[in-house]
């Protein structure tokens, strides 16, 4: 069938529907190569138009099955589709708080003694296993360090995004004052909330380092940060990056 052909065709059996008062859905020449798994859950719909489009011959021996055939090829599809489970996990904190040492913590690595100090953003792509503390497969974390110096702030501000994970990290030595806890939440809150979306909020987990059994225990006014957070806010965590004291809840938390 011509090119021509094909288009006046297509108009035919659209018009066709229209008059019977079926529900269709047209997505002819639109270059898809696949359609969505959703498009199974349409019940109602009756007819479905993809003409000129580049469809695998899986997929071009369904449509010419009709709309059943399609909704039994999308189905079967959900069913064989692998679940990615990869999350952005950002952290952000004063400089020196020890956010760098978490993540390389949370990533199995060997300690390392004075640290040198992140500047701008350090992105880290790595498979993160946090299959220990629930037993399921490991997780995917695209781990973003933010250096804590008031000259990157402004600039970190523009990958503040969400859905999203934020370690809010602070050292209790300096407390939560000094450590700007609040004005980091703050920051986070302004550029990746939005009223509208409120699944997609970022999700906040407040981490207070250098916890060691030794070490002075992390006050920090956790009412007042509800208050203002409220669900963003996933719990309040106390960790020690060296000893790894504190560090299997997290990654619980992380999950």
């Amino acid at each position: 069938m011509t090119e021509d052909k094909a288009y006046k065709n297509a108009l035919r059996k659209i018009e066709n529907a229209r008059r019977d008062g079926a529900p269709f859905l047209n997505l002819s020449g639109n270059h898809l190569t696949a359609l969505p798994p959703g498009m199974s859950q349409l019940e109602r719909l009756q007819a479905l138009y993809v003409d000129d489009n580049p469809f695998g011959p899986e997929l071009e021996a369904a449509v010419e099955g009709g709309i059943d055939a399609v909704r039994a090829y999308l189905r079967a599809q959900a069913e064989q589709a692998i679940v990615l489970k990869e999350a952005k996990l950002v952290l952000v904190g004063e400089g020196g708080v020890g956010k760098t040492s978490l993540l390389s913590a949370l990533k199995g690595e060997r300690w390392v003694e004075e640290r040198k100090t992140t500047h701008g953003i350090e992105v880290d792509l790595s498979l993160l296993d946090l299959s220990e503390p629930r037993g399921g497969a490991p997780v995917s974390l695209n781990g973003w360090d933010f250096g804590g110096q008031p000259i990157y702030r402004h600039t970190h501000q523009l990958f503040f995004t969400a859905p999203a994970i934020y370690l809010v990290v602070w050292n209790p030595r300096r407390g939560p004052e000094q450590c700007c806890v609040d004005e980091w939440m703050r920051m986070v809150k302004q550029r990746a909330y939005d009223d509208e979306k409120p699944v997609d909020r970022p999700r906040f987990l407040v981490v207070a380092t250098h916890g060691g059994p030794t070490e002075r225990l992390a006050h920090i006014d956790q009412p007042a940060l509800r208050a203002d957070f409220g669900d963003m806010i996933a719990g309040f965590y106390h960790v020690d990056s060296k000893t790894g004291h504190g560090l299997a809840d997290l990654k619980t938390a992380i999950v």
